[in-house]
């Protein structure tokens, strides 16, 4: 009797990790924001919803990147042969591509495995220049959503490429973001940031949408 409630007991289990698995890889997780680049939509130390089935799952290209599997990064001599592998861009079909003004969960290059937020400014193909804090697309000034923190500097212009995005944090003067290390390329972005589960700087809801 006991043996089949611990068979029952670990098929349950399984099926469960299975699931999670699965939600993690193609619907979505939460992601921790350590800094307040976002600030005042994100503060820092927010828990932030990656819709990863919004633009469809970005496939793993490496073993760190895949779940359970990433545990064989531990071993020294895996994670060193881990650095030169590339299975190549895939992402499953999503219902929705990036817009302006999104707020994205992505890494800044391929190889890295720390996840960034930002929101993007600039669309492929746009021509986009800073003067004195206001952002210009195509030559025309644009009307940006949601709050922030503006800055006073001048960026570009430049031309954006096929294919890539041109994204800033909300907190201008606290951002690291493509006016300092370039554009971020369609295959590195992991999601859409659409939900925060809490920030201690709003007086509203526990989970609220991030616009």
């Amino acid at each position: 009797m006991k043996r089949i409630k611990f068979q029952t007991l670990a098929k349950l289990g399984t099926c469960m990790l299975l699931i999670l698995l699965l939600v993690k890889v193609f619907i979505g997780e939460w992601v921790y924001i350590p800094s307040d680049s976002m600030f005042p939509t994100i503060s820092a130390k927010s828990l932030v919803w990656n819709s990863k089935i919004t633009y469809g799952a970005l496939m793993p290209q490496r073993i760190v990147e895949t779940p359970v599997l990433n545990l064989l990064c531990l071993i020294p001599a895996v994670a060193k042969a881990d650095k030169k592998t590339n299975w190549g861009y895939h992402r499953v079909w999503g219902y929705s591509s990036p817009q302006r003004m999104d707020v994205v969960i992505f890494k800044w290059d391929e190889n890295e495995t720390q996840l960034y937020v930002k929101r993007i400014i600039g669309m492929p193909k746009d021509t986009i220049q800073l003067k004195d804090g206001i952002v210009y697309i195509n030559n025309k000034a644009i009307e940006e959503k949601g709050k922030r923190i503006a800055s006073h500097d001048n960026f570009g212009p430049i031309i954006i490429k096929e294919d890539c995005y041109f994204v800033m944090g909300d907190f201008r003067y606290n951002s690291l973001d493509s006016r300092q290390r370039g554009l971020v390329p369609l295959h590195c972005i992991s999601g859409k940031a659409i939900h925060k589960l809490w920030n201690r700087n709003s007086d509203l809801s526990l989970f609220e949408a991030i616009e």
